[in-house]
């Protein structure tokens, strides 16, 4: 159920003082809650975020180069799991 502003101040206006201070309680509580939401829409952002920074250390050449021979022998591998079949 979608209520507009105009709904909520048709219904609000309608109740009396105690209920109205409850309402205004309430609202605030709301606004607290939501500030107090950390400001990662997902647990994933954090790596996401700090990826950049990392890069530097992660990704010199250097790096590639120390993979390389590695890289090839994966891709052999690989490729030779693919194309064999299973005895039976």
């Amino acid at each position: 159920m979608t209520l507009s502003i105009q709904e909520i101040t048709a219904k609000h206006s309608q109740l009396a003082d105690p209920m109205l201070q409850e309402v205004l309680d309430f609202v605030e509580f709301m606004h607290a809650k939501v500030a107090r939401q950390p400001s990662f829409p997902s647990k994933h952002e954090p790596g996401l975020l700090c990826q950049q920074a990392l890069a530097a250390d992660w990704n010199p050449p250097k790096e590639d180069e120390a993979w390389a021979s590695y890289q090839s022998v994966t891709d052999i591998v690989f490729v030779s799991a693919q194309t064999s079949s299973p005895s039976i």
